[in-house]
Protein backbone atom coordinates (compact mmCIF):
# COMPACT_ATOMS: atom_id res chain seq x y z
CA UNK A 1 0.00 0.00 0.00
CA UNK A 2 2.06 2.85 -1.54
CA UNK A 3 1.45 6.59 -0.96
CA UNK A 4 0.09 6.64 -4.61
CA UNK A 5 -2.11 4.59 -3.71
CA UNK A 6 -2.87 6.51 -0.70
CA UNK A 7 -3.60 9.57 -3.19
CA UNK A 8 -5.58 7.36 -5.43
CA UNK A 9 -8.09 6.14 -2.74
CA UNK A 10 -7.96 9.34 -0.78
CA UNK A 11 -7.78 12.30 -3.09
CA UNK A 12 -9.32 14.54 -1.34
CA UNK A 13 -7.93 13.60 2.03
CA UNK A 14 -4.85 13.95 0.40
CA UNK A 15 -5.06 16.82 -1.33
CA UNK A 16 -5.69 18.84 1.83
CA UNK A 17 -2.79 17.72 3.28
CA UNK A 18 -0.42 18.19 0.35
CA UNK A 19 -2.12 21.82 0.56
CA UNK A 20 -0.97 21.92 4.38
CA UNK A 21 2.19 20.64 3.73
CA UNK A 22 3.23 21.78 1.10
CA UNK A 23 2.34 25.54 1.99
CA UNK A 24 4.65 24.70 4.59
CA UNK A 25 7.40 23.18 2.75
CA UNK A 26 7.80 25.62 0.87
CA UNK A 27 7.57 28.08 3.53
CA UNK A 28 10.62 26.44 4.66
CA UNK A 29 12.52 26.52 1.37
CA UNK A 30 12.38 30.25 0.75
CA UNK A 31 14.47 31.02 4.14
CA UNK A 32 17.14 28.25 2.38
CA UNK A 33 17.25 29.08 -0.52
CA UNK A 34 18.40 32.50 0.77
CA UNK A 35 20.37 31.38 2.99
CA UNK A 36 21.96 29.76 0.10
CA UNK A 37 22.61 32.63 -1.68
CA UNK A 38 23.65 34.66 0.81
CA UNK A 39 26.39 32.25 1.35
CA UNK A 40 27.36 31.57 -2.27
CA UNK A 41 27.83 35.54 -2.34
CA UNK A 42 29.58 35.08 1.04
CA UNK A 43 31.30 32.71 -0.71
CA UNK A 44 32.60 34.84 -3.58
CA UNK A 45 33.83 37.55 -1.43
CA UNK A 46 35.72 34.68 0.57
CA UNK A 47 37.37 33.56 -2.70
CA UNK A 48 38.20 36.93 -4.05
CA UNK A 49 39.86 37.48 -0.50
CA UNK A 50 41.63 34.16 -0.96
CA UNK A 51 42.97 35.57 -4.27
CA UNK A 52 43.67 38.98 -3.43
CA UNK A 53 45.98 37.23 -0.66
CA UNK A 54 47.40 35.23 -2.58
CA UNK A 55 48.47 37.86 -4.88
CA UNK A 56 49.74 39.96 -2.78
CA UNK A 57 51.61 37.30 -1.00
CA UNK A 58 52.98 36.45 -4.63
CA UNK A 59 53.65 40.22 -4.89
CA UNK A 60 55.61 40.47 -1.88
CA UNK A 61 57.44 37.11 -2.00
CA UNK A 62 58.64 38.27 -5.13
CA UNK A 63 59.28 41.78 -4.15
CA UNK A 64 61.37 40.10 -0.62
CA UNK A 65 63.47 37.82 -3.18
CA UNK A 66 64.43 40.58 -5.63
CA UNK A 67 65.44 42.76 -2.01
CA UNK A 68 67.30 39.97 -0.55
CA UNK A 69 69.26 38.98 -3.90
CA UNK A 70 70.52 42.83 -3.80
CA UNK A 71 71.27 43.07 -0.60
CA UNK A 72 73.19 39.66 -1.55
CA UNK A 73 74.82 41.61 -3.70
CA UNK A 74 75.95 44.34 -2.07
CA UNK A 75 76.78 42.94 0.85
CA UNK A 76 78.81 40.89 -1.11
CA UNK A 77 80.69 43.93 -3.07
CA UNK A 78 80.64 44.94 0.78
CA UNK A 79 82.44 42.32 2.35
CA UNK A 80 84.73 41.70 -0.78
CA UNK A 81 86.14 45.12 -0.11
CA UNK A 82 86.32 45.15 3.58
CA UNK A 83 87.94 41.74 2.94
CA UNK A 84 90.90 43.22 0.62
CA UNK A 85 90.98 46.38 2.94
CA UNK A 86 91.25 43.80 5.86
CA UNK A 87 94.04 41.66 3.95
CA UNK A 88 96.28 44.58 3.05
CA UNK A 89 96.25 46.10 6.31
CA UNK A 90 97.57 42.98 7.53
CA UNK A 91 99.85 42.62 4.97
CA UNK A 92 101.38 45.92 5.60
CA UNK A 93 101.14 45.52 9.47
CA UNK A 94 103.30 42.16 9.36
CA UNK A 95 106.05 44.28 6.65
CA UNK A 96 106.08 47.12 9.29
CA UNK A 97 106.18 44.95 12.31
CA UNK A 98 109.33 42.63 10.52
CA UNK A 99 110.61 46.08 9.59
CA UNK A 100 110.36 47.05 13.44
CA UNK A 101 111.84 43.96 14.53
CA UNK A 102 115.41 44.63 12.18
CA UNK A 103 115.07 48.60 13.51
CA UNK A 104 114.54 47.00 16.77
CA UNK A 105 117.96 44.67 16.66
CA UNK A 106 119.49 47.90 14.59
CA UNK A 107 118.98 49.98 18.09
CA UNK A 108 120.63 46.54 20.28
CA UNK A 109 123.58 46.86 17.77
CA UNK A 110 123.54 50.90 18.06
CA UNK A 111 123.64 50.92 21.67
CA UNK A 112 126.35 48.38 22.28
CA UNK A 113 128.47 50.06 19.48
CA UNK A 114 128.04 53.31 21.36
CA UNK A 115 128.93 51.59 25.27
CA UNK A 116 132.24 50.04 23.58
CA UNK A 117 133.13 53.13 21.67
CA UNK A 118 132.86 55.13 25.66
CA UNK A 119 134.27 52.31 27.10
CA UNK A 120 137.08 50.81 25.23
CA UNK A 121 140.76 51.44 26.38
CA UNK A 122 141.47 52.94 22.58
CA UNK A 123 139.06 55.92 23.22
CA UNK A 124 137.35 56.44 20.24
CA UNK A 125 137.36 60.11 18.71
CA UNK A 126 134.72 62.84 19.26
CA UNK A 127 133.15 62.70 16.05
CA UNK A 128 133.20 59.07 15.78
CA UNK A 129 131.00 58.93 19.15
CA UNK A 130 128.74 61.70 18.13
CA UNK A 131 128.37 59.83 14.83
CA UNK A 132 127.63 57.09 16.70
CA UNK A 133 124.81 58.52 19.11
CA UNK A 134 122.96 59.90 16.11
CA UNK A 135 122.66 56.39 14.88
CA UNK A 136 121.26 55.84 17.84
CA UNK A 137 119.24 58.40 17.75
CA UNK A 138 117.58 57.58 13.95
CA UNK A 139 116.73 54.27 15.35
CA UNK A 140 115.13 55.09 17.98
CA UNK A 141 112.80 57.54 16.32
CA UNK A 142 112.60 54.96 13.17
CA UNK A 143 111.64 52.38 16.02
CA UNK A 144 109.00 55.08 17.59
CA UNK A 145 107.63 55.68 14.07
CA UNK A 146 107.42 51.92 12.84
CA UNK A 147 105.21 51.84 16.43
CA UNK A 148 103.12 54.59 15.59
CA UNK A 149 102.21 52.69 11.78
CA UNK A 150 101.91 49.55 13.28
CA UNK A 151 99.42 50.70 15.83
CA UNK A 152 97.56 52.91 13.31
CA UNK A 153 96.89 49.61 11.08
CA UNK A 154 96.08 47.82 13.69
CA UNK A 155 93.45 50.06 14.41
CA UNK A 156 92.43 49.57 10.99
CA UNK A 157 92.50 45.93 10.46
CA UNK A 158 90.14 46.09 14.10
CA UNK A 159 87.72 48.62 12.43
CA UNK A 160 87.45 46.49 8.99
CA UNK A 161 86.94 43.04 11.59
CA UNK A 162 84.40 45.27 13.64
CA UNK A 163 82.56 46.45 9.67
CA UNK A 164 82.76 42.78 8.56
CA UNK A 165 80.86 41.30 11.46
CA UNK A 166 78.48 44.04 11.20
CA UNK A 167 77.42 43.41 7.70
CA UNK A 168 77.45 40.11 8.68
CA UNK A 169 74.83 41.65 11.54
CA UNK A 170 73.06 43.25 9.50
CA UNK A 171 72.40 40.81 6.35
CA UNK A 172 71.55 38.31 9.04
CA UNK A 173 68.91 40.64 10.25
CA UNK A 174 67.67 41.88 7.04
CA UNK A 175 67.34 37.69 6.36
CA UNK A 176 65.50 37.21 8.86
CA UNK A 177 62.83 40.43 8.88
CA UNK A 178 62.39 38.96 4.80
CA UNK A 179 61.63 35.58 6.36
CA UNK A 180 59.18 36.91 9.24
CA UNK A 181 57.77 38.82 6.31
CA UNK A 182 57.12 35.87 3.56
CA UNK A 183 56.31 33.70 6.88
CA UNK A 184 53.36 36.31 7.77
CA UNK A 185 52.04 36.34 4.38
CA UNK A 186 51.71 32.26 4.10
CA UNK A 187 49.93 32.57 7.20
CA UNK A 188 47.59 35.03 5.89
CA UNK A 189 47.01 33.31 2.70
CA UNK A 190 46.46 29.98 4.47
CA UNK A 191 43.89 31.49 6.62
CA UNK A 192 41.56 32.94 3.63
CA UNK A 193 42.31 29.48 1.80
CA UNK A 194 40.34 27.79 5.73
CA UNK A 195 38.07 29.93 5.79
CA UNK A 196 36.88 29.61 2.37
CA UNK A 197 36.92 25.60 3.03
CA UNK A 198 34.92 26.65 5.94
CA UNK A 199 32.51 28.70 3.98
CA UNK A 200 32.54 25.80 1.02
CA UNK A 201 31.50 23.05 3.56
CA UNK A 202 28.32 25.24 4.98
CA UNK A 203 26.88 26.02 0.92
CA UNK A 204 27.08 22.14 0.59
CA UNK A 205 25.43 21.41 4.03
CA UNK A 206 22.80 23.76 3.01
CA UNK A 207 22.08 23.07 -1.00
CA UNK A 208 21.57 19.40 0.57
CA UNK A 209 19.05 20.60 2.90
CA UNK A 210 17.49 22.72 0.46
CA UNK A 211 17.67 19.68 -2.34
CA UNK A 212 15.59 17.43 0.72
CA UNK A 213 13.27 20.22 1.31
CA UNK A 214 12.67 20.29 -2.67
CA UNK A 215 12.44 16.39 -2.99
CA UNK A 216 9.71 16.83 0.05
CA UNK A 217 7.94 19.23 -2.23
CA UNK A 218 7.63 17.60 -5.07
CA UNK A 219 6.60 14.03 -3.00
Amino acid sequence: YTRRAHRMTNPSLYGAFADHHGGEACANIAPLQQRVADVEEELRRARDDVERARAEARVEINDASAREAAAVADRDAVWKALRTQLAEAAQARAAIETERAKTAAELVDAKAALERAETTTTMATAPEIAALRRDLELADRKKVELQRRVDELSNVVEDAERRVEAAARDARDRRDAENESRAALRERAERATDALAEKEERLSQLQLRLIASESELEM
